[in-house]
């Protein structure tokens, strides 16, 4: 079959390999200059080394097996009509959640993906907001370069969803880095250079003083293409983030049953 697997980050590079593998013509479509997707910038923080060698081996694996890829390469509607292929996998991904909150904002508001990425420069003193995974890597990442970073979670706790041992790890690395947190705080508005936020209690704060706010809040997944797929009558599916954000272990596991039913 010609298969056509559109996002070239984890999960629609395991599936493009098993289906190369199992004989089918393979051609990824990637968006970005490279590949990887978010897995790139999960790959930066310290200590998540291991992360560049896994895409790094997934990758030689396609070429080796005669997997085309195209980057620089946006997809749309007329795309998929025009190269009528068999099967396509939408492997999209997801972006950055945004929040918008009254007040405004007398600085720069990027998000934690466009740090790691390394697409934007923070100031001195950062404030991040969210305080998961992403939210204390990119706070780690921040800090092991001598910046001051603050971050804002709304829950009980860091790293919520996290394993207690992976947590318990990113809680001594953040310490060790100075880093401040403050927890059962959920943001009502933008004060010029900070937020304020209110606690369970029902306190308002303002924190501010800050030269960057970071977004750390999640991200939204990304299969806009689905229907126009649907409606061109070509057998479509849609793995990893472009469900639903996960791990990646969890867009590992999907792309490979995915490619293994074709």
């Amino acid at each position: 079959k010609r298969i056509m697997v559109v996002g070239g980050g984890i999960a629609g590079l395991t599936a493009a390999r098993i289906c190369a593998v199992r004989g089918h013509t393979v051609t990824v479509l990637e968006q970005q200059e490279q590949l990887g997707g978010q897995m790139r910038a999960a790959a930066v923080p310290p200590g998540k080394g291991q992360i560049s060698a896994l895409l790094g081996a997934i990758q030689r694996d396609c070429e080796t097996h005669g997997v085309t890829v195209h980057c620089n390469t946006t997809v749309t509607s007329e795309h998929l009509q025009k190269e009528q292929p068999d099967v396509i996998l939408l492997a999209t991904g997801a972006v950055p959640r945004q929040l918008h909150f009254p007040g405004k904002l007398t600085i720069d508001c990027v998000s934690a993906t466009d740090v790691l990425f390394g697409k934007v420069v923070c100031g001195e003193k950062v404030l991040i907001l969210g305080g998961g995974s992403v939210g204390c890597e990119t706070a780690a990442f921040l800090a092991e370069r001598q910046v001051s970073v603050t971050i804002l979670e709304r829950g009980q706790q860091l790293g919520t969803g996290l394993g207690a041992e992976h947590r318990r790890e990113l809680e001594m690395l953040l310490s060790r880095y100075g880093v401040q947190a403050i927890l059962n705080a959920e943001v009502h508005r933008f004060v010029n250079n900070g937020v304020l936020y209110r606690t369970k209690k029902g306190d308002d704060t303002i924190l501010s003083g800050f030269d960057t706010i970071v977004l750390a809040v999640g991200s939204k997944s990304r299969n806009e293409l689905l229907e126009a797929a649907q409606k061109f009558g070509v057998a479509s599916y849609v793995i990893g983030d472009a469900v639903t954000p996960r791990n990646a272990l969890d867009a590992v596991r999907e792309g490979y049953h995915i490619a293994e039913k074709l």
